[in-house]
């Protein structure tokens, strides 16, 4: 049972995708029963699947913590082995997410393929840090509508652009922009922080993004809303998006000079 999208995607890099009963409502494998939101799991539904293992996102409490161990103990889940999977505050997380799973699964070469994922991250940052493709620091907006968030530090995706050569935004913690006059708020949090440019997870540009760069003619890269968003393995392709973007963006920039 996998009740995450992310965890989905490290199980189908494992080669192990033929061996899920069930997934969350968030999930792309509409084949599948569903099994409930993130925070929120359906355990009536995972119950009638009688699943061997149950991986839950971080956002879920594991099973050692109350209230959720009267449900583990119930009568559907007698056999059931609950593992609680990480992943969103870095890239060691994602990476060591491969051996927690395939080990739970009973894998033999579990720290072999945790190793291969290192390694293939590691090239992939060498390879992206060659080349600058932005002077200064870069902010990671979601999008400029319905309380936006400025990705900080505490997050796998500036942990994973930083390692790409990126100088990610400085602030720790990210940051909700949630009322009063967002333009400005998000205009003074580019200024105080000296953000140089924003990658926005979100495909067009709204007018919001817009007018918050104006004053500063900051560049503003939409990387699609599909990327950057999963502490799986599928990130080594989302930084190659990333990079795409931005060289796209600014060949056309500079052609139209």
């Amino acid at each position: 049972m996998s009740q995450a999208p992310y965890i989905t995607e490290t199980l189908d890099w494992l080669g192990e995708g033929d061996c899920i009963v069930g997934v969350s409502s968030f999930d792309t494998r509409k084949d599948l029963p569903q099994t409930g939101g993130l925070i929120d799991p359906d355990y009536a539904a995972i119950g009638a699947l009688h699943p061997d293992l149950v991986f839950l996102p971080e956002h879920v409490a594991p099973a050692n913590v109350r209230p959720l161990p009267a449900v583990w103990e119930s009568e559907p889940f007698r056999n059931t082995r609950v593992v609680h999977v990480f992943g969103f505050q870095s890239v060691d997380q994602i990476v060591a997410n491969i051996f927690t799973i395939a080990s739970a699964l009973g894998l033999d070469d579990a720290a072999a393929r945790r190793d291969v994922l290192r390694r293939q991250f590691d090239d992939k940052f060498a390879a992206l840090s060659a080349r600058q493709r932005i002077n200064g620091n870069v902010a990671v907006l979601t999008n400029c509508t319905n309380s936006p968030a400025i990705i900080g530090r505490d997050s796998f995706i500036n942990d994973a652009l930083g390692k790409a050569g990126f100088q990610v935004t400085p602030v720790p913690k990210t940051v909700v922009v949630r009322e009063g006059d967002m333009v400005a708020q998000l205009r003074q949090y580019w200024d105080e922080n000296r953000i140089a440019a924003v990658i926005l997870l979100g495909d067009k540009l709204r007018p919001n993004c817009i007018r918050s760069a104006e004053a500063r003619q900051m560049p503003i890269y939409p990387v699609g809303s599909d990327t950057l968003y999963s502490p799986s393995p599928r990130l080594l392709d989302d930084l190659d998006r990333v990079a795409q973007a931005i060289d796209r963006e600014t060949a056309e920039s500079v052609g139209s000079q």
